[in-house]
Order: C-alpha cells, then structure tokens, then sequence
C-alpha cells in the first residue's frame, strides 16, 4: 500500500490485516520499486497524490515491469483521472472516501481475476426419477431407505417418521454416497412441483436431512438444528428483538482503540453528523454538519437543535420530537415537501435526515445524519419550477390589487 498519509495507511494496514491479508505500507515511489524487486506483492494500493511524484508514472512501470494486481485508491475522482488511470493498467479505480467493505471486496474481485481457473469435476447430472413399481432399498448407517414405499425405518424395523421435503432430500444424498451436492443440484433432484419460482436468497432446499438432525445428545441448545439465536430486547421495556452485538473491542485488530477509530470514522462520515442528548441538546458535530449549516463545529456544540429548524415548522417539530422521544426508532435517508433545516445566517437548505437512536445500546443521544439534496439535478429543477410559480402568483397579485384600484 502507497499512500504519504501515515494516518490513512496505519488505520487501512490494520483493516486489512485482520481480513487475513498481509500488507507493507510504504510512503514513496522509491520505496515500492525497491519491495517489488525484492518481494513483489500480489497487489499494490496506489494513491496517485504523492507529493513530488506522478502516480501514473508509477502505475505504468509496475504494468511494464511486474505481474499484480493494482488498485487506484485517490481523491482524484475526476472522469479524466479514472479514465488515465485504467489506461495505464489499473485493475480497479477506488476514490476517497470509500467503504472498507467494499475496498476489501474490490481487492477480492481483482485477486480472483489474477488467479487460474481451478479445474472443476464434472457436474452431476439430476438422478432420473425411479420408474413405476420399482422397488430401490438403499442402506446407510443403521437406516434402510425405501425410495418406492417412501419408508426410513432402522435395523428393528421401526419407521421414522420423514415430511416430504426431508424424504426428498435424503434420498438425493443417499444416491451419491461420499459426494458434495451442490445447491442446484438439490433443487433439480426434487421431483415435486415448485409451489412457486427458487430465489437466489433461499438458504436451503428442504428440511432436516436425517433424524439425528432433529436434535443431537452432547450438543449445547444453541447449536441444534434451527435453533434460535441468543436475543437480547430491543429496549429496557421488551419489544422487538434483536441478536446481542459482540463487544466491538474484540472486533478491533491490535494496535487499535475504539477512540481513536470513533474519532476517525466520525470525521471521515460523507454526510453531516450531529449526536444530540435527550433534551435536544448537540454534544457531537462533525465538519460536513457544520458546513452544510453554516457554522463552526464548536458553534454547534451545546447549540438545542430547534435553533436548527425553521420558524414556521417549530411547533411541529416540538411535537415530533417529542413523541420521538417516547418511541425511539431508526429512521432512513428519506426526504419530503418540508423538511428544510435553517443556517446560521436564517437562509433554509432543503435536506434528507436519518435518525440512529442510541437508547439500545445504553447512550441517551439520538446520532441524525444529514444531506443537503439542493444539488440533485431533480430538485433543483423542482425548486426552478416553485421559484417560477412563485414570481407568477406574485405578478397575478399586484395586476388585481392594480385593476381593483383603478375602479
């Protein structure tokens, strides 16, 4: 990894690490041709704004030179710079800030691409359906399987009870003994009628596969087959429930605290972030906030929000909030006629306001995140239009308060 910001490399180092990858972080041009011809890497993340050197030119000599992957990850979100930048041989183009995730799944897609098609075994074709009145008994274990009679019974000769998707399925891994069985392979063995079409998020093709499924001696409760995951309430009163987060600092690779990644994270985020306490009081902004609305992010600090919401919609917002308050829930990016926040200077921006209350996790603060959506070509020619309306209802008043004076 390329990049002259020590911050931005450490914190991505570590990511990255604790993804399973290894990864030398290096600041100059020099640096990089001397590891390649040492310890070329399977990929390299190169940032094109290093001070006193053409990025480009980098990426060329790596193309020329060596054999590896090469992710652009830059602030230069130009067409002309993504567009150069592909030229000369990048495999993928990433401009800042981005998503961890995603990153990680670009290195990903861009490691595949490099690696060799692996051979595959042939597929397995669909067992033909057994003809009529044939008899096919198959063994297993302690279990005799009866696909005509549609019978599972043990070596007594006990029957076990089996619904027909259990049935279904346990047949098709009794046919191909010590094979693995693809899902579609499964969904094509079923000989009943689809009740409707297969969809590409359906888990699984059928029930339990055997009886011990049902329930195994020596496991704990939680393990079993289509037991429920451990849940902790939503809320001190009940509610909803939700699965119980794992404490973030086992999450987090060494050398890292959760401070110092709230404080990066928070002033990285694209959008305006305000964290304010149960009286509506601002104990949080970050820099987009305060430059959407026009202040400092100190001036913010201890600032109520209602000096944030326009005269004539306050008394509604009071009664929002309030009932907020009583009923804390998450509320999306999502925009409507109204939804205006007012700047410093008393001129008012329209926006979209996501709201992430902190009450689950023990925090009385109430986390908005807002966008100014007066850039988006639609609304902007919403707000052409309004304008437009708006100095024609003012020429149609003063032509009828000047015709009535006239009489």
């Amino acid at each position: 990894m390329l990049d002259d910001e020590v911050d931005i490399t450490s914190l991505l180092g570590h990511y990255l690490q604790s993804q399973g990858f290894r990864v030398s972080t290096l600041h100059t041009g020099s640096a990089l041709m001397d590891l390649m011809s040492r310890d070329a890497p399977a990929l390299v993340l190169l940032d094109l704004g290093l001070p006193g050197e053409d990025g480009f030119a980098i990426a060329r000599q790596l193309r020329e030179h060596w054999h590896c992957g090469l992710v652009i990850v830059t602030g230069r979100g130009d067409a002309i710079d993504k567009v150069v930048g592909l030229e000369v041989g990048a495999d993928d183009y990433v401009t800042k800030p981005f998503d961890l995730r995603e990153l990680v799944a670009r290195i990903k897609a861009v490691l595949r691409r490099l690696e060799p098609a692996p051979s595959r075994p042939a597929p397995l074709a669909a067992p033909a359906p057994a003809a009529a009145g044939e008899r096919s008994k198959l063994r297993f274990a302690q279990w005799l399987l009866d696909t005509a009679a549609r019978r599972l019974s043990d070596e007594q000769g006990r029957d076990m009870p089996l619904t027909t998707g259990e049935f279904d399925l346990l047949s098709a891994f009794a046919r191909a003994p010590g094979r693995v069985l693809s899902r579609d392979y499964l969904l094509r063995a079923d000989p009943r009628p689809q009740c409707r079409p297969v969809r590409p998020h359906d888990r699984c093709a059928g029930g339990p596969a055997a009886p011990q499924a049902r329930g195994r001696p020596g496991r704990p409760a939680d393990h079993q087959v289509g037991a429920r995951r451990r849940l902790h309430p939503r809320a001190a009163g009940g509610g909803r429930m939700t699965p119980a987060p794992p404490p973030i600092s086992q999450s987090l690779p060494a050398g890292l605290d959760e401070r110092s990644v709230f404080r990066s994270l928070f002033a990285a985020y694209p959008d305006g972030l305000i964290v304010a306490d149960a009286e509506g009081r601002i104990v949080l902004a970050n820099e987009m906030a305060a430059q959407l609305l026009d202040y400092r992010v100190d001036d913010l600090v201890g600032l109520s929000v209602e000096a944030l919401v326009p005269d004539a919609i306050r008394p509604r917002h009071a009664g929002f909030r309030e009932a907020y308050a009583k009923s804390p829930r998450p509320r999306p990016m999502e925009h409507a006629d109204g939804l205006v926040a007012r700047r410093r200077d008393g001129s008012e921006v329209m926006v979209e306001i996501a709201l992430s209350p902190l009450q689950e996790l023990g925090l009385p603060y109430v986390v908005a995140a807002i966008r100014s959506i007066g850039a988006y070509p639609r609304v902007r020619r919403a707000l052409q239009r309004a304008h437009y309306a708006e100095q024609v209802a003012q020429f149609g008043r003063w032509r009828s308060m000047r015709a009535t004076r006239c009489r």
